[in-house]
């Protein structure tokens, strides 16, 4: 058995960037990525990702370059990913489950490799949108000493990198978690919607703010398949029950 096999594997884990301005920025994430053994990287919207200077600052991690994987939306970016993570320096007034890069890599040791976690880091001056942080299952920040809490993108994307390669380096567990897929999730979510709907049920701002409310709550841990089942069954008796009330037999 060679050294490098006994090494942690990073495999699942997919870098997102949306919408990043400075091709330099791209290829010293590109680096990063190749220091953790990190393959799979996807640019929403990206500029010059592969002029000279991107290549230049990739540094032996040009093929990641290459073979990136673009996209128009951070919604199509996140298809197939189980658990995205999505990264911001400030303070918002968010309903999503937020952590500290240690705690997310804690989180994610769990996962087995068929089972893809995202990484989402925004533009260079605005980061990410309140919208596209919502489509995240949580958000991570990294702490700093001073109000100055922006942190070069290339610096982030290596941090969040060597949590996760550290977590993993001394990890055990006892069994990977049988977590469900995204699309398993929203359906779910769908579910919950349709009979709140149904039920008339009035919330004091939006249906939609409050279901995002609902998603931070189940999302604070990621949902298995047996989780996702036993929701079902719960509103599966709830919408039995409307119908009944329905059909006069209440």
């Amino acid at each position: 058995m060679t050294a490098g096999s006994l090494l942690p594997t990073l495999s699942n884990v997919c870098v997102i960037l949306v919408e990043p301005i400075h091709a330099g920025n791209i290829g010293a994430v590109a680096r990063a990525m190749k220091n953790y053994g990190v393959k799979d990287l996807r640019l929403v919207n990206p500029r010059n990702h592969l002029s000279e200077e991107a290549m230049k600052l990739a540094q032996h991690s040009e093929e990641l370059l290459h073979n990136a994987q673009l996209f128009t939306s951070l919604k199509d970016a996140l298809v197939n990913v189980h658990w995205s993570v999505g990264t911001t320096a400030r303070k918002r007034s968010h309903h999503i489950p937020t952590y500290v890069p240690r705690d997310i890599a804690t989180q994610s040791a769990g996962f087995d490799k068929d089972h893809r976690i995202g990484l989402v880091f925004g533009r260079e001056d605005n980061g990410l949108y309140n919208e596209e942080l919502n489509l995240c299952r949580v958000i991570s920040t990294i702490p700093t000493y001073s109000d100055h809490s922006s942190i070069n993108l290339a610096q982030s994307v290596t941090i969040h990198l060597y949590e996760i390669f550290q977590a993993r380096l001394t990890a055990n567990p006892a069994y990977y978690w049988d977590y469900a897929s995204p699309e398993e999730v929203e359906i779910l979510f769908s579910r919950i919607e349709r009979v709140l709907v149904a039920v008339g049920f009035e919330p004091r701002k939006t249906l939609d703010d409050f279901m995002i409310g609902v998603k931070r709550v189940l999302n604070r841990t990621p949902l298995e398949d047996r989780d996702v089942r036993i929701w079902h069954m719960v509103f599966k008796e709830i919408e039995t029950y409307i119908r009944q009330m329905g059909n006069g037999r209440g």
